[in-house]
């Protein structure tokens, strides 16, 4: 949930409280409210304090994203209905025709109106591949009834990835398929989902001849490049492997099998739990929250949860579970990788200067060169300034309403011709759960 507040503190703050059972039950919007007084005393820039009640905040609006299994766009009350605020790109509600600043009047034949908005979310959310009619009146003020096929709202980075499988596909060579080797492609299917793209790149991994905890350290790294107390082994291996693949940052929790091994392990941000249970029969239960199956708590030998990058494997041969430090230490000194490293990688600090014009020195010169190229002034203040001054890009609003490139009158940049794709959330640099 968010609280939007305008006027004069002109803030935007994220609300974080636990969604118990996906909205379900409804949150205490007195402690949501707390929340936003203390979100916003901490972002002023004067050390004052600010006095707010809850009562003084009920005029702000309030918006839940409905994200799981939903149609994937942002919803709020406006004159005591329910109102689209913008749905998500690619989105169910997006592909369904509905558009930013529609009025939901009814859902599955029930008036909206004086509908809460939890009350809302619960009914627009539920089991994936169900569907869900809503009637809503457009900006022009005709209606329209849409049936809207709820789906899972993943924002991650599988679209690079697959985009970065398909650039190797060119690079891929066998001495035992020889030319055939394009028989295999595309590698990635464009018409599977989130969780068959991921299985298509491991599945090349693994009958590659590596072994799938090595596949899944490969896709799924560790945060490495800090870790101040990773072995030296174990940061070679992922320092090498970056050099081929680039992480499958989820979020999603992973679990993967070859029919002796069972394994399962979380992207690095953690954003999906995995609990599990051991038995005192040497049974054990690996899902996303503890209860799936009812087990007597007096055969429930340990438990626990796997954290962050963290793996879990049992070797079903062997008949026992193999820790995460273990089957990374073995898989992290199977080869020299820091050997490898240091003989082959080229620091761009360690090449010679290149030559090339001399720095222009004059204010004038400098001017010339940015009006030849198309700078503005939005360029020099927001992105050049206080990029020399603090040494990398500055932090901004992910929102762009810049008007495109292809209409300007004057010659823009080249790179504004090109636009990012980007998580459509409201998060700030750093989101802690």
């Amino acid at each position: 949930a968010r609280v939007n507040t305008f006027g004069q503190l002109g803030l935007l703050v994220d609300i974080r409280h636990e969604i118990v059972s996906e909205y379900v039950e409804e949150p205490d919007q007195d402690k949501m409210m707390q929340s936003a007084v203390r979100a916003m005393v901490d972002a002023l820039d004067d050390p004052y304090t600010v006095y707010l009640t809850p009562e003084d905040l009920q005029p702000f609006e309030r918006t839940v994203t409905g994200k799981f299994s939903g149609i994937g766009a942002e919803i709020d009350i406006f004159e005591n209905r329910l109102r689209i605020v913008s749905p998500l790109e690619d989105s169910p509600a997006w592909k369904s025709g509905v558009m930013a600043g529609d009025i939901v009047l009814e859902i599955e034949g029930e008036s909206t109106e004086g509908m809460k908005i939890n009350e809302a979310v619960k009914r627009l959310t539920g089991e994936e591949g169900t569907e869900v009619t809503i009637l809503v009146r457009h900006r022009g003020g005709e209606e329209a009834t849409i049936t809207i096929t709820r789906a899972v709202i993943e924002i991650n980075t599988v679209r690079g990835n697959g985009n970065w499988m398909h650039a190797r596909e060119g690079m891929l060579a066998s001495e035992l398929f020889g030319d055939d080797i394009s028989k295999l492609f595309p590698i990635i299917h464009e018409d599977g989902s989130d969780s068959a793209k991921f299985d298509n790149a491991m599945e090349l991994l693994h009958l590659g001849g590596r072994s799938l905890a090595h596949a899944a350290m490969m896709m799924i790294p560790e945060p490495w490049e800090k870790h101040e107390t990773m072995s030296d082994e174990k940061r070679a291996f992922y320092e090498y492997h970056s050099c081929l693949m680039e992480p499958w940052d989820g979020p999603a929790s992973i679990a993967f099998t070859d029919g002796t091994v069972v394994g399962g392990t979380l992207d690095r941000n953690g954003f999906r739990p995995s609990r599990y249970y051991i038995t005192t029969d040497d049974t054990m239960v690996l899902s996303s929250e503890t209860g799936v199956l009812s087990i007597p708590p007096e055969e429930v030998a340990s438990k626990g949860r796997l954290q962050p990058g963290r793996m879990l494997l049992i070797d079903t041969a062997a008949g026992r579970i193999i820790t995460d430090e273990e089957i990374k230490h073995q898989v992290a000194t199977e080869h020299p990788y820091r050997e490898w490293l240091d003989a082959n990688v080229v620091a761009l600090e360690d090449l010679p200067d290149a030559p090339g014009t001399p720095l222009i020195e004059t204010h004038e010169e400098v001017l010339k060169w940015q009006k030849a190229f198309g700078y503005t002034f939005e360029d020099l203040r927001i992105f050049l300034g206080p990029m020399s001054r603090i040494g990398r890009d500055p932090v901004g609003s992910m929102g762009n309403d810049a008007p495109l490139a292809v209409l300007s009158n004057m010659p823009p940049l080249l790179s504004t011709y090109f636009k990012q794709l980007f998580a459509q959330v409201t998060n700030p640099p750093s989101a802690p759960l």
